[in-house]
């Protein structure tokens, strides 16, 4: 009920306000103030995602990289092009050992491997930001769940969806429900890519096609689809009761066993079906998150987002005065990044272009800066032991499935610590 009178104006200005605290979600992010000396930080695995920390680190002002590990010599030199002031090894017990000023750890190795180093370095008394998913076993999941649970040290899994402002933000629509009850929702991961990998020592290639070793792998729904498992545990709020897998070897038939392409369906006690989908035969959308309601839905890809209301849905007032764009053969509302800056300079998010390519906007930045923030203070990021594990023992009871062929029942006991 509005108490005074406004001017059209007023409330434009009023609706745009309220159209930004909906829908206004990087403008939102606000950088972690620096407290105190950098965290000296060192990074265990620099294969492509460990540079690529590296790289992002080298641009965070709270981070100072100081030692790298990894026993692929070439990598070594890689590292040190990106990193040339830090001290490296090949050996991650020995860098531990002898690189005491080392605060945090980043740890990127294969999946199978994280147990022994996140160990290791919680043992040492690091901070550790380990990559998703947690491990490959329930076994190893839960061993390095209560290892870093009982660390005083700040432990965080590369979950970065947790972090991004945009994901942040659709738990709030959900919670509003803009979207009416939630009835499926789509994780889309495609590549072309073989996921071999090319080296100048033969004796490193079966480390290196790690990813294709069904002895220690999980494929697709464990080093693609966690991300998505993770979104629906946070937007479902419960978990799955069972879940059907399906596979096929389509395009990369050179003597591996996991499947390239892969479907799984979880089930949800409140009827929800959610599907995850991937391959790596074909590039098509690439990677994008998808939540249905009887309202409308909402698309999540890298850091752009849009909403789809149903034509039938009640109206929330604001949507007439957002920015739309078309998406195939649907008109989506635009959730602007930018908004908050646009109304600090007097002006309406729906009639003003957007930024893009902004570093805040990259969902590791925010991530990476987050962990050194709590690290920082001793504080926990909100997406470490528990979340990690969970989220793991997801893709695990999807590659179960996948190798039984048939629809498992999942024994929420399995979740439990």
């Amino acid at each position: 009920m509005i108490r005074h009178p406004q001017t059209r104006r007023q409330f434009l200005w009023t609706t745009a306000a309220s159209v930004t605290s909906l829908a206004s979600l990087r403008g939102h992010y606000r950088q972690p103030e620096p407290t105190g000396p950098a965290i000296r930080c060192a990074v265990v695995g620099v294969g492509m995602r460990g540079r690529e920390i590296l790289r992002m680190l080298a641009r965070i002002e709270q981070a100072s990289v100081t030692g790298y590990c990894d026993p692929y010599p070439p990598y070594l030199r890689r590292g040190a092009r990106l990193a040339p002031d830090a001290r490296s090894f090949e050996d991650a017990d020995q860098m531990l050992a002898e690189a005491s000023e080392i605060q945090a750890v980043f740890v990127c190795t294969p999946t199978h491997l994280h147990r022994q180093v996140v160990e290791s370095a919680l043992k040492a008394g690091k901070h550790v930001y380990c990559e998703a998913p947690l491990a490959s076993t329930v076994e190893d999941c839960r061993a390095i769940a209560k290892a870093a649970s009982a660390s005083e040290r700040t432990f965080a899994m590369g979950l970065q969806n947790r972090a991004n402002p945009l994901f942040k933000h659709a738990s709030k629509f959900i919670r509003a429900r803009y979207l009416g009850r939630l009835m499926t929702e789509e994780g889309h991961w495609y590549e072309n890519n073989s996921w071999r990998r090319a080296v100048s020592d033969p004796a490193f290639q079966k480390a290196f096609d790690w990813k294709l070793d069904p002895e220690v792998s999980l494929g697709l729904l464990g080093e693609a689809g966690v991300h998505t498992f993770d979104n629906s545990l946070r937007f479902q709020g419960s978990y799955p009761v069972a879940v059907s897998a399906f596979g096929s070897l389509m395009k990369w038939d050179d003597g591996r066993v996991l499947p390239d392409t892969v479907f799984c369906i979880f089930e949800y006690p409140n009827g929800l079906l959610s599907r995850f989908e991937a391959t790596l035969t074909n590039s098509f959308r690439e990677k994008y998150y998808l939540l249905n309601g009887g309202d409308g839905s909402i698309l999540l890809k890298d850091a752009h987002s849009w909403w789809f209301k149903e034509v039938n849905a009640p109206s929330v007032g604001w949507e007439v005065y957002a920015s739309r764009e078309k998406i195939g053969n649907e008109e989506g509302i635009v959730l602007r990044a930018n908004a908050t800056k646009i109304l600090q300079q007097g002006k309406l998010p729906a009639k003003e272009g957007g930024e893009s390519g902004q570093l805040e906007d990259d969902p590791l930045y925010v991530a990476l800066q987050e962990f050194l923030a709590a690290a920082a203070k001793g504080e926990a990021t909100g997406w470490g032991a528990k979340e990690g594990y969970e989220s793991a023992v997801m893709a695990i009871q999807a590659h179960q499935a996948l190798a039984a062929g048939k629809r498992l029942e999942i024994d929420s006991s399995v979740f439990r610590l």
